[in-house]
């Protein structure tokens, strides 16, 4: 493999989390950065268009490595098609690991290239407008990088607060480009978060870091060996197809879960491994909680973040989220109340623990709506179930241009498609025909069948299941684009 030029630039994107805090809006099978909760793209969108503009500093920049999690994979290929036509390495993780894994794996990855890269490292999930304080403060870091630093990007408080992580400077906050860094502090007490701010050395950590790739793969090494040595075998034995890295699942399993901080960078001090933190002086959040919604969004003189379809009349410092339905609402105040299609969540917006008590009890009443919303996205598109019970199920289903579903068929269910926009072609076991709207096919029990939109619009079609058992994994596949196991639901 020929090595990039010493100056190569790779952003690392991590997108593999949950996103539990954001519920009902967040879930576990379509987690927040891939929701467009603030503008036209998703925070993993954004975050790919902040990647990419890293080519217009300094620096030879290769495209964006996105770490993320084996179920997430279509998503995030399709939500990065819709910002470029660049092919990017998505390396899929099997099951969640933390950060400090998902990291190593990347930088096994750039090593491949070269290991005097820098790495530029963020998650997902923040909210950053200004593209240019955002190069601005990674020209500083790089060139911090190639010294072998390992480089922090902070920002400076504004209030305190104990939602964020706390960078602990050798100095005060003046006009230097650079300091470094004596400790860390975990989301601390408020009355702590007030005493850091009064002292004036102190940074929210903003999760944002840029490194050398061979120093973080020595410092891996020298601070926790097993998740080196794990991540470096489950990586040598990887498979790769379509664009996606597979790192060897049984020994990925065997890697301990542990995050960048507690892994290495709170372990630096008094070693060899030198910590520096830049200023990132712009607007930056981090859009983890509701709460921390609301703190970015209030904007009105009622302190009130208002989404959707709502009628209003004496709210004050409430967040109203409405994706489906109308929401009328009268004399509230410290309210979060989210709508969706399935699942309607009310709670006070002061109470920081009361999403964690929801989300617990969902969990010990086995509800899949904790995890699984209505709509479910696949490669080629995604379906929403508008209606079930035991012996049907309704669904609206979208194919995205030029896609199509597996040839495969379903042993206990039949069942009818009638489009409603654009023309489909679906092929049976006895023929090949062309739908249009308010024309339907019906495909009995065992039929091989498949759904095809050869045109350049989406296609949309209502799809009528009835059968004895409705679930996604009655399937056999005979064929398919996307290399998705025979039997299954993925």
């Amino acid at each position: 493999m020929n090595k990039s030029p010493e100056s190569s630039v790779f952003p690392i994107i991590l997108c593999g989390g949950s996103g539990s805090r954001l519920w009902p809006l967040s879930r576990e099978c379509f987690p927040k950065q891939f929701v467009n909760l603030i503008g036209d793209n998703s925070s993993f969108q954004q975050s790919l268009i902040r990647s990419l503009a890293i080519k217009n500093i300094d620096n030879y920049s290769k495209s964006p490595i996105i770490i993320t999690n084996e179920n997430y994979r279509f998503i995030a290929q399709y939500q990065a098609k819709e910002i470029s036509n660049l092919d990017f390495d998505y390396i899929l993780e099997p099951e969640s690991k933390n950060t400090a894994p998902a990291l190593t794996l990347a930088a096994l990855k750039c090593n491949e290239y070269n290991p005097e890269s820098i790495m530029v490292v963020s998650s997902s999930d923040h909210y950053i407008p200004s593209i240019s304080n955002f190069n601005s403060s990674l020209n500083k870091a790089i060139k911090l990088a190639k010294e072998d630093n390992i480089v922090l990007i902070g920002i400076k408080p504004s209030n305190p607060t104990s939602e964020f992580g706390y960078i602990e400077c050798e100095t005060k906050m003046s006009n230097h480009s650079a300091f470094n860094v004596l400790n860390f502090h975990e989301k601390p007490a408020l009355d702590d978060a007030k005493n850091f701010l009064q002292a004036g050395n102190f940074l929210w950590n903003a999760g944002i870091f840029v490194i050398k790739t061979s120093v973080w793969l020595d410092a891996i090494k020298f601070f926790n060996s097993n998740i080196y040595n794990l991540c470096k075998k489950s990586f040598d034995s990887k498979d790769e197809d379509l664009g996606f890295i597979r790192p060897n699942p049984k020994i990925f399993k065997k890697i301990p879960k542990d995050s960048i901080d507690y892994a290495v960078l709170q372990k630096c001090k008094n070693s060899t491994f030198h910590l520096k933190a830049v200023v990132f002086k712009s607007v930056w959040h981090d859009l983890g909680t509701w709460h921390s919604f609301w703190e970015l969004l209030k904007k009105t003189a009622s302190s009130n973040v208002i989404f959707g379809d709502v009628i209003k009349k004496n709210i004050s410092n409430s967040v109203i989220f409405s994706t489906s339905r109308l929401v009328v609402a009268n004399n509230i105040d410290d309210i979060v109340l989210i709508e969706t299609p399935d699942v309607v969540m009310v709670r006070k917006k002061s109470d920081l623990d009361g999403q964690k008590i929801i989300l617990d009890l969902l969990s010990r009443s086995n509800r899949v709506e904790r995890s699984i919303n209505r709509k479910e996205y696949r490669p080629w598109g995604w379906f929403d179930v508008l209606d079930a019970e035991k012996e049907y199920k309704v669904k609206k289903i979208l194919l995205n241009p030029k896609s199509s579903i597996s040839l495969q068929s379903h042993s206990k269910r039949s069942e009818h498609w009638i489009v409603i926009k654009g023309q489909a072609t679906v092929t049976s076991s006895k023929k090949t025909i062309k739908l249009h709207p308010n024309e339907s096919f019906f495909i009995p029990k065992n039929m091989k069948h498949r759904l095809c939109n050869n045109s350049q619009k989406s296609l949309e079609i209502i799809e009528v299941q009835v059968g004895s058992y409705l679930g996604e994994d009655d399937i056999i596949r005979y064929s398919d684009k996307y290399k998705r196991k025979i039997r299954g639901n993925s």
